[in-house]
């Protein structure tokens, strides 16, 4: 039976004019020496290892290509997705075009999120906090786990 790893936690740190961004050392063993980034949710980039990346492919594959719903799932993570190797310093290169649409520019917000790292703006992940902190209660009352 294989472990679990999940990203959990919060760091911030600064994008590199190249736009090279630190990976937390505490994320690093879990994502590996490659890993695949891509267009997240709700303003964010996300960033998975291998395993995780084929899990959510897997995943999206699942439901029919008949649905028009299913086809622009599968091309809104396949079109932005990109390889990314983690360099001896643990730093990636996120592309141009994932930082203008997550919109980064200086300081990055690195969290985990269980099954895979986001990387946000840090004005973005603040502003959406904020919105998250004031409706908490009444979302963990409408899932069930």
């Amino acid at each position: 039976m294989s472990t679990i790893h999940q990203f959990i936690g919060r760091y911030y740190h600064a994008l590199e004019q190249k736009g090279r961004l630190s990976i937390p050392v505490q994320f690093r063993k879990f994502l590996g020496h490659q890993a695949v980034i891509t267009a997240g949710l709700d303003g964010c980039l996300f960033l998975m290892n291998l395993e995780n990346w084929q899990a959510l492919v897997d995943q999206t594959q699942v439901g029919p290509l008949t649905l028009k719903r299913n086809r622009d799932w599968s091309r809104y993570l396949a079109n932005n997705a990109a390889e990314v190797s983690l360099d001896p310093q643990g730093r990636i290169l996120i592309p141009e075009p994932l930082r203008q649409q997550a919109k980064l520019t200086d300081t990055c917000v690195i969290v985990g999120s269980l099954d895979r790292l986001e990387i946000w703006d840090q004005a973005s992940y603040h502003h959406y906090l904020d919105q998250l902190n004031t409706n908490i209660e009444t979302i963990a009352e409408s899932i069930s786990l």
